[in-house]
């Protein structure tokens, strides 16, 4: 028999109301990459459930194709909300046409790179039920076409994204630290 643990949840999130202090923030970009299954959802999930006053989540598989993205996330921005950019983002081919939408807007770019081992990723997309893209018998597939073609921002590669911060998330407890800190 193999043991697996099981993972601890997210953290607790909450609607918080804003206050007048709350609603005067630096309004920025927040571009998430990873392979599917790596938490990217559940990481924007808990931001908007938190402050959706604040976070807008722009969700590939539930808006259908990148250009809906790019429309999304144009619409939050200029409605003041910072955009969570939840797909996989694994190349900068990808990622370079919200990069432009950022540099456009003139707001800057923070990006979380979620490095969940592979078995962690197929494991969870396998236990997935009802996911609009990724079903339990593709999972293996899907996850490892994406692992081999991922590319992601690295602070020593001198290249054309401009992050104003760019962080690694390689568990569970990494990923709800930042979330807690996204959301304070």
């Amino acid at each position: 028999p193999v043991f697996v643990l099981d993972e601890p949840p997210p953290p607790m999130t909450r609607y918080t109301p804003p206050t007048p202090s709350s609603q005067n923030f630096e309004k920025f970009m927040l571009l998430l990459v990873g392979v599917p299954g790596s938490g990217k959802s559940t990481f924007a999930s808990s931001l908007d459930t938190g402050k959706p006053w604040k976070y807008a989540r722009v969700n590939q598989d539930s808006l259908g194709s990148r250009k809906a993205c790019e429309q999304a996330t144009l619409d939050a921005l200029a409605q003041g909300k910072c955009p969570i950019v939840d797909r996989c983002n694994f190349s900068l081919a990808q990622r370079k046409p919200f990069l432009d939408i950022a540099r456009a807007a003139g707001v800057g770019v923070e990006a979380v790179v979620f490095t969940y081992p592979m078995a962690t990723c197929v494991r969870r997309c396998e236990a997935r039920t009802g996911h609009e893209t990724v079903t339990p018998e593709i999972a293996m597939e899907v996850v490892m076409r994406m692992a081999t073609n991922f590319s992601p921002p690295l602070p020593n590669r001198v290249i054309a994204e401009d992050y104003r911060r760019l962080r690694t998330v390689k568990d569970v407890q990494e990923a709800n630290d930042l979330i807690l800190e996204y959301l304070h």
